[in-house]
């Protein structure tokens, strides 16, 4: 197989460090929102004010649709009439 490892812009490991665009995990941790670590792996900065709001807002929204969402329901339905794991988890993201 030789010596061939994957390379990326977005996230670098060394001995007791981790990366994430350059920026060490360590030193991000409680000085930067959820919201705006994830702004920074996707776009490689931070987020202005506005567009951290967005996202956290978007975030919250996601938290919780009960047990009745139209993907929730189907997954659900299928699995319990017995059929395999891979049709209800397709069933749900289908819908």
């Amino acid at each position: 197989m030789g010596d061939h490892h994957w390379t990326t812009k977005i996230t670098k490991i060394e001995p007791n460090k981790i990366y994430v665009r350059g920026y060490r995990v360590d030193k991000l941790m409680g000085k930067v929102s959820f919201p705006q670590a994830i702004y920074l792996i996707l776009t490689g900065k931070f987020p202005d004010e506005r567009v951290g709001k967005m996202i956290d807002a978007i975030l919250v929204s996601s938290i919780d649709h009960g047990a009745t969402p139209p993907s929730t329901l189907v997954a659900r339905t299928i699995a319990s009439t017995g059929n395999p794991l891979n049709a209800a988890l397709a069933g749900g993201i289908l819908t």
